[in-house]
């Protein structure tokens, strides 16, 4: 890869020009190969050129193919140089613009993304043997497959591609880079603000350039604003919204926390199958969780906490609090915003109009569903979901006519507990009958639920040191200040 310089030049050998392409060539080739290892799939692995409707996909591989071409064309005419340039721009094109995007959809397994990386690594590392024979040699041996040569230098050249019209770029190759041109445009825009890209903004709006979703979606993604737009009348290229509304704001926030808590990971040396303990705030900030719903988990965790340390059996009390603390975790789907107005602020009604979207977009219409999906991507124990499960309507008869404790206790517990502080089982079956009026539920469906409950608080208190009317706002107060930090495991 020393061939950079011009045939005419002197070869004279300089340290920070080798550092340099180490850094620019090898470095990032070598990463993306990391990446691919860490989440390699051999059952992808193929050598005939895959197909993707992924607008990524087939960039990457028309930008393999003019490679391909422009590389065996130079050999066929002894020029060096145009190749070793051409192939230090392709693989900074496939780390920090194909890779970068398409992370996610490699980590959450998508085959096509992996067959298309597969096969462009392969191909680069044929490509890439007559300029650097030793480090092709490497990747080949890393990533061929018993059907394989033993040696990258024993490999077929790679077929140029077939092109009806062979005069100009493709396409899509020319869309993309008027795609990056518009995103670095962007991006200059945010410097000159101040803004990180974390911050959300509005909109982007473009004057001379008009294509594809696909190519929106990922200026979109790319620049983190809500939308763009054409307008003509724009005196630059492109112009940015950058006013930051108190909605805009919050979701910043939250980014910003994500990052930290990625930063968090790798400090720690974790792998992505590493589990890391979470205190219960920051896994409600991270779910964005209104704080009254914070505060009612929180309360009904403290009643727990109480009542597993002063009954006289065994109970497994980290998870019961666990299940208490994380039980309601999808109640604002359920939530109707506009009843209580004073629980919305500061960020206002339209931030937790769009919070509650978020959640059923992701997770549904069911809130009971909610909480324990959150549970499991949290990565919670079976028993601590058991739990959960079991502070149900339907299910308070079964608990009271149970042996399990534990679910006695988490039931019970929620019971006790209104949105506004601890009050008496009567007073909170008053709360749930005005609230839930709507509710198809028969007089003797919530008779029987009530007289479950009554009948567990008595199971309960027999094997306690302390009674009902013990626990209230002020014998909790402290309890719920040290749950805060409480690490869900």
């Amino acid at each position: 890869m020393y061939s950079v310089n011009q045939p005419g030049e002197s070869k004279n050998f300089d340290e920070k020009t080798v550092a340099l392409l180490q850094q620019q060539v090898f470095g990032l080739l070598y990463n993306v190969f990391a990446f691919y290892e860490l989440y390699r799939d051999k059952t992808t692995e193929q050598n005939n050129k895959p197909k993707s409707d992924n607008i990524l996909d087939q960039w990457i591989l028309a930008r393999l193919d003019e490679l391909t071409e422009m590389t065996t064309k130079n050999l066929d005419n002894y020029k060096l140089l145009e190749p070793v340039r051409a192939m230090r721009d392709f693989i900074g094109d496939l780390s920090t613009w194909y890779l970068r995007r398409s992370r996610e959809r490699i980590k959450e397994g998508d085959r096509e993304a992996k067959m298309i990386l597969y096969f462009v690594l392969k191909t680069l590392a044929k490509l890439l043997a007559p300029f650097a024979p030793f480090a092709a040699e490497d990747l080949w041996l890393r990533l061929r497959n018993e059907r394989d040569a033993g040696s990258v230098h024993l490999e077929s050249w790679p077929k140029l591609p077939f092109k009806l019209f062979s005069s100009g770029k493709s396409k899509i190759i020319e869309e993309m880079e008027i795609t990056r041109k518009i995103v670095s445009l962007g991006l200059e825009a945010r410097q000159v603000a101040k803004i990180q890209v974390r911050q959300p903004l509005a909109k982007l709006e473009v004057k001379d350039y008009e294509f594809g979703n696909k190519y929106i979606e990922l200026i979109k993604d790319e620049l983190n604003v809500k939308e763009v737009i054409y307008n003509m009348s724009i005196s630059g290229e492109v112009a940015l919204d950058i006013k930051i509304t108190p909605e805009l704001k919050a979701e910043g926030e939250y980014r910003e926390f994500m990052r930290e808590l990625q930063d968090t990971r790798k400090r720690l040396g974790l792998t992505s199958g590493d589990k890391m303990a979470l205190s219960v705030e920051t896994i409600y900030k991270k779910y964005k969780i209104m704080p009254n719903l914070q505060e009612h988990m929180l309360r009904v965790a403290s009643v727990a906490s109480l009542i597993c340390d002063s009954i006289d059996i065994s109970v497994d009390k980290e998870n019961v609090i666990t299940a208490c603390l994380l039980h309601d975790m999808g109640n604002i789907i359920k939530f109707k915003l506009d009843n209580f107005p004073e629980f919305l602020e500061p960020e206002g009604l339209i931030y937790w109009q769009n919070v509650q979207t978020e959640f059923k977009d992701k997770y549904g219409d069911n809130e009971y569903l909610t909480a324990l999906n959150i549970a499991q991507e949290i990565g919670v124990s079976g028993r601590v979901l058991e739990l959960i499960k079991a502070i149900s309507f339907l299910d308070a008869p079964n608990n009271a006519s149970g042996t399990d404790y534990g679910k006695k206790i988490v039931e019970y517990c929620d019971d006790r507990v209104d949105p506004f502080g601890i009050v008496s089982l009567e007073q909170r079956f008053l709360d749930l009958k005005k609230r839930y009026a709507h509710r198809d539920r028969s007089t003797s469906e919530r008779e029987t639920f009530e007289n479950a409950v009554r009948q567990m608080e008595k199971q309960i208190f027999a094997k306690c040191k302390i009674k009902p009317e013990d626990i209230n706002n002020e014998t909790v107060a402290s309890i719920i200040s040290e749950l805060r930090n409480f690490v869900i495991k």
